[in-house]
């Protein structure tokens, strides 16, 4: 791996507006998130944790006096919403049962992660520049040295093995490695320190032995908002 693969794959966000797809762009589309949860607290009957995303039709109970703040994917607009019930759709959410809710209008470009239908010819001309097919090679640049490792939920969360490999080594090492019982892992400042443009590999061993993973490499420089989808580094879903 050199420079050049790390320059193609920086080019390959921009053109994206921020965002690399996590799907084949040739396979069927997955639904896309609406919302990312950035914190929570005193929601017992919520039922999501912090960095998780939140789809169409999603429902959240904060109920009585929760407090959830989420970052819209589509247009970075932060929300802090409190008590009541919080009903999650494609163009933002509805509030009931006097839930309240207060707004933080961003001005950055969008931190959507996935590819939608009408970007797929720009997306796939983007690729064929890659030395390497999308099958083979797909990296997710993050604009931070301290990324967010973010993971589908299910009933294996507990006890989740996080490795981070370095690509470049031969053979590749083992550059870091946790056991995390959330659905995510912020990389700590005290693990091995990661370099702007090298490959790395974070595998996701669940206690049964499924494994996800998601080639990254990190450029704190990149031309794209410092906000927390920017550091995330999410998992296949």
């Amino acid at each position: 791996m050199n420079q050049l693969v790390s320059r193609l794959c920086v080019i390959t966000v921009m053109c994206l507006v921020g965002g690399i797809s996590t799907a084949d762009s040739k396979s069927k589309r997955k639904p896309k998130p609406v919302a990312l949860v950035l914190s929570i607290t005193n929601a017992p009957a919520a039922q999501v944790q912090p960095y998780q995303h939140l789809f169409d039709d999603d429902k959240v109970d904060l109920r009585p006096a929760g407090v959830m703040r989420v970052s819209y994917l589509n247009t970075c607009v932060e929300e802090t919403i409190t008590g009541g019930k919080v009903k999650f759709n494609d163009l933002g959410r509805k509030l009931s049962r006097g839930a309240k809710a207060e707004t933080i209008d961003t001005d950055c470009l969008t931190a959507d992660l996935y590819v939608s239908e009408e970007e797929k010819e720009a997306f796939e001309s983007v690729q064929a520049l890659s030395p390497f097919p999308d099958t083979q090679w797909r990296e997710r640049v993050i604009k931070t040295l301290t990324p967010i490792f973010q993971w589908p939920m299910g009933n294996q969360t507990n006890n989740v093995t996080v490795t981070v490999m370095y690509l470049d080594a031969i053979p590749e090492s083992v550059l870091f490695e946790a056991v995390s019982s959330a659905n995510y892992l912020v990389y700590p400042p005290d693990a091995p320190s990661l370099e702007t443009g090298k490959p790395y590999r974070v595998d996701i061993t669940y206690p049964g032995g499924d494994v996800r993973s998601t080639i990254f490499s990190c450029d704190p420089e990149l031309g794209v908002p410092d906000n927390i989808a920017n550091r995330l580094v999410p998992m296949e879903w």
